[in-house]
């Protein structure tokens, strides 16, 4: 027999990580702590197979010689089976670490197996294979049900093998079930938590620029309602009233926000739900608006990506800027205390830096958007990528790009690159300046980080940095954190969360 450790990152940046790439903080990456589902319910499910189990979440915060000591105590001389996740960070200086840490656990803890898994496809196999002794490929909690239903594991302990890659076959994991999982005293929840849990699988949509292997999925099954009215309770009793929705596209259908709808009036607590959306369905549809103000769903991201019509238009995004400011105009008049975030991509044919610099200050001024997030467009060069190729990827000539050969940009905490592309307005180069420009010119205009979105937002609210006004979220936000707080151990609010769960953490192991 084993104990089971499940090791899991966050949202979080790690002040490691950050020091590489201080950009970070402008999209507010590290101003998040929300814990993913996945790990949890991996948990559970050896939980309810005999297992003791728990999950040790924001790994690449801890200290090595801390996390080893701390398992050397939680394991009390049996072999561990530890489970990585790796959906949020697989780039090399995470995987390094790993591999570094999984040596040392080898060494202390003797007979230990690992197992390595996420939602994603990887897009280098072999490099996980000097890390996992089990690799799941893709989105394959079934598959680990069923392998430790069948007590598969049990003969792993204390051998040597070969790595084991378990692949889910014919992509039948895009209509999986949606992840709700069980809470535990034993996982170390605290009232400033902010779980995540998912209503339906993917997304209907098929945007030209997606490289998301979980788009253009049609009819996908839908979390039943008492199993929501349960997730919320559970968080509740440890006084957890925020939450994140892992939904691509959380209003794609009416039956989405009809059963969290329908969940939350069962419920003793409204809950504050940050998630994604699309705002172009939301066209004259003010019951549909109210019913997620309802619902708690108030902290919203969307895609606008452009609001040039003909850029949208390529990216299958057909809005036209009178009917993107008409929409957010109509939501903001159900409910002025949404939270409005978008991303927009810099570099789309048929846009232009003046197009982008004049709706980027017309949504500002007027507070139709609480927030942007610009990103140059990606194009992905490699086809073993941890997602799916876009269309554009596959035929960038398509869609008016020039690929320069040779010239690929590293991508930030992945393994894949950046193809370096030009159009017929600006190129990748370009494209990364002009982001850097808004961000100062937003900062100088109208006098806060424009890029810190509803998830950073969410989070924050949780820890009572900010009370949810979002009229005067900035002028709180700049008093409490800063508009460029100093990357070391940066001593946010955040980072303190992350800190006093570590310690709570070891002190119960101990």
């Amino acid at each position: 027999m084993y104990k089971v450790a499940v090791l899991s990152d966050s949202m979080a940046v790690s002040n490691s990580d950050l020091k590489n790439n201080p950009q970070s903080f402008i999209h507010g990456n590290n101003l998040q702590h929300a814990k993913p589902s996945a790990p949890y319910k991996v948990s559970e499910l050896f939980r309810e197979h005999g297992y003791t189990s728990t999950v040790f979440n924001y790994f690449s915060q801890w200290a090595k010689g801390e996390m080893i000591e701390t398992l050397i105590k939680y394991s009390e001389g049996y072999p561990l089976l530890i489970a990585y996740s790796v959906t949020l960070n697989n780039g090399d200086q995470y995987l390094n670490k790993l591999e570094e840490f999984t040596t040392s656990i080898k060494d202390n803890i003797p007979g230990s197996v690992t197992i390595l898994g996420g939602v994603r496809n990887f897009e280098n196999i072999d490099r996980y294979k000097d890390i996992g002794d089990i690799i799941y490929v893709g989105r394959s909690l079934p598959l680990l049900m069923k392998d430790i239903h069948n007590k598969e594991s049990d003969n792993l302990i204390g051998t040597t093998f070969e790595s084991i890659v378990v692949n889910y076959p014919n992509n039948e994991n895009r209509m999986d079930n949606p992840v709700v999982h069980k809470f535990y005293d034993s996982d170390t929840w605290m009232p400033h938590d902010v779980p995540i849990f998912e209503t339906g699988i993917g997304c209907k949509f098929n945007c030209t620029f997606c490289n998301y292997d979980f788009r253009n999925i049609k009819n996908p099954k839908i979390t039943a309602i008492d199993s929501l009215v349960k997730f919320f309770n559970e968080a509740n009793a440890f006084g957890i009233t925020h939450f994140y929705s892992a939904d691509d596209t959380i209003n794609e259908t009416d039956d989405k926000i009809d059963v969290i709808h329908q969940a939350v009036k069962e419920l003793d607590f409204t809950p504050h739900i940050a998630s994604f959306a699309r705002q172009d369905v939301l066209f004259n549809r003010p019951d549909r608006i109210e019913k997620m103000s309802e619902a708690g769903l108030t902290s919203l991201f969307f895609g606008i990506e452009s609001v040039n019509h003909k850029a949208n238009k390529m990216i299958r995004k057909g809005s036209s800027p009178e009917r993107i400011l008409d929409t957010l105009r109509q939501i903001k008049s159900v409910n002025p205390d949404f939270f409005l975030f978008s991303g927009m991509i810099i570099g789309l044919t048929h846009d232009s830096e003046s197009s982008i610099m004049h709706y980027n200050d017309v949504l500002l001024s007027e507070r139709l958007l609480d927030g942007i997030s610009y990103m140059p467009l990606r194009i992905m060069e490699d086809e073993t990528m941890w997602d799916w190729q876009s269309e554009i990827d596959k035929n960038p000539a398509k869609y008016g790009y020039n690929i320069k050969s040779g010239a690929s940009r590293p991508r930030a905490f992945r393994s894949s690159n950046n193809a370096y592309w030009s159009n017929d307005w600006t190129d990748y180069d370009g494209a990364i300046r002009l982001r850097d420009n808004l961000f100062e010119h937003n900062l100088k205009r109208f006098g806060y980080s424009s890029m810190v979105g509803n998830w950073a937002f969410t989070c924050l609210k949780a820890l009572g940095v900010l009370d949810g006004n979002v009229k005067t979220w900035n002028e709180q936000f700049n008093v409490n954190v800063g508009f460029k707080p100093v990357h070391t151990i940066m001593n946010s609010p955040i980072d303190n969360a992350i800190e006093k769960y570590i310690q709570t953490k070891k002190d119960e192991q101990n």
